[in-house]
């Protein structure tokens, strides 16, 4: 489990450094409360629309 957490914020940390919206998503899908990738694209796209 710690693992799978420290992925997870690894790839948030590269996401937004890279500006990328395959790490930010695929860090999603790795967390435990997003774990859907539909809920994980919904996520990003509500962030994208914030910006």
């Amino acid at each position: 489990m710690i693992e799978n957490q420290f992925a997870y914020e690894k790839l948030v940390m590269e996401a937004y450094f890279e500006n990328s919206y395959l790490k930010a998503f695929r860090a999603l899908t790795l967390n435990r409360r997003t774990i859907h990738a539909p809920k994980a694209k919904a996520i990003l796209n509500d962030l994208n629309r914030s910006k």
